[in-house]
């Protein structure tokens, strides 16, 4: 659970065919089973009520939702994911929809109830709480200065104070990561996406190499920028990823490598003309780059990478780089774009 053996369905199907796919993909798993059938009624039933949700996506992978779901409750719960996929099990469709419905809003979990009614909620990340209490002591503050009978221990912070303090800290962590995991199993890439991949293919004489998978330079003279077919074949390339958060950090260098020109601020970066490129590369340098600004400055990632032991990250990748920002100074691209520029200018 989910099952490891993917099987598109590109076109509908009569009953009996998908019985024949659901029994071939999950065995005698009738819990996995009956759970997909409700996930694919839930986004049928979404596509049409929230379209707006499914732009730019041509598949779902209906495994890694499962898997992505499955995690979420194992977080916020707090049990295992044995216990997760368990309690998976025994949710109503109604809650699972619920689900489903947050996770394509890009929104994260933070309690689900076991009650029909109220289903899942929007993640909270407690910083307005906090902000509120500041205020709150910036007030006991100036008010004691007009007031001769101060109570010290009042302008301590309270149990509940720290307590939010550290809730909230342990929301942070972890949250980039999770959220590259979901949008990696929804398969979700940025507007545009397909087209700027296109125009990036086409000027790479032996084409791009995604996961030691070669999408050639040809596909552009077969297929027009925006033709369906050539979104497709990316798809199948990109779907090839087993991990949702590789995947989307490689969805997040593909679209840099798309305006290298204007990153790079140079019209003449050195490509490869003898072999196709791998943009495989451009991550594990962006990775390594980020290891070693890390380690200077002494960071988390010294309890993993930046002490020389095994990280737990996808693709031996560390597990801190794909829970940073997309953005800003620490951000993955940052990282990406020099290693962009070791690749393309300062190496030859």
């Amino acid at each position: 659970m989910p099952s490891k053996n993917e099987q598109a369905i590109t076109a509908p199907k009569t009953k009996e065919e998908l019985h024949e796919i659901f029994k071939r993909i999950y065995n005698d798993d009738a819990n996995s089973y009956a759970l997909s059938q409700e996930i694919i009624v839930c986004l049928g039933s979404l596509v049409l009520t929230e379209p707006r949700l499914f732009v730019e996506m041509f598949r779902i992978r209906i495994g890694l939702i499962i898997q992505v779901l499955a995690s979420e409750l194992a977080r916020f719960s707090s049990i295992s994911g044995i216990d997760a996929t368990q309690k998976l099990f025994q949710l109503s469709p109604f809650q699972v929809k619920s689900m489903l419905l947050l996770l394509l809003s890009g929104r994260l979990l933070e309690d689900f109830s076991m009650d029909a009614e109220s289903g899942a909620k929007e993640q909270r990340s407690g910083m307005g709480s906090i902000r509120k209490q500041i205020e709150e002591r910036k007030s006991r503050r100036s008010t004691g200065d007009s007031t001769m009978d101060v109570d010290v221990n009042a302008l301590a912070p309270t149990d509940s104070e720290e307590i939010d303090v550290e809730e909230a800290e342990n929301f942070q962590f972890g949250i980039w990561l999770r959220h590259r995991r979901i949008d990696g199993a929804l398969n979700r890439v940025p507007p545009n996406f397909y087209a700027m991949l296109w125009d990036t293919v086409r000027r790479f004489p032996r084409g791009l190499s995604i996961n030691r998978i070669v999408l050639h330079w040809g596909v552009t003279q077969e297929m027009t920028r925006r033709e369906i077919k050539f979104a497709l074949q990316v798809e199948e390339v990109l779907n090839q990823i087993a991990q949702p958060e590789y995947r989307e950090i490689m969805i997040e260098a593909l679209s840099l490598l798309s305006r290298m020109d204007i990153l790079l601020k140079t019209d003449s970066p050195n490509i490869p003309h003898d072999q196709s490129f791998v943009v495989d590369s451009i991550l594990h340098r962006a990775n390594e780059l980020f290891v070693e600004h890390n380690k200077k400055m002494e960071t988390v990632v010294m309890e993993c990478c930046g002490s020389g032991k095994r990280c737990d990250g996808a693709q031996g990748m560390c597990q801190y780089f794909y829970d940073s920002a997309p953005a800003g100074e620490y951000g993955t691209a940052h990282y990406l774009i020099k290693a962009l520029m070791d690749i393309f200018i300062l190496w030859t």
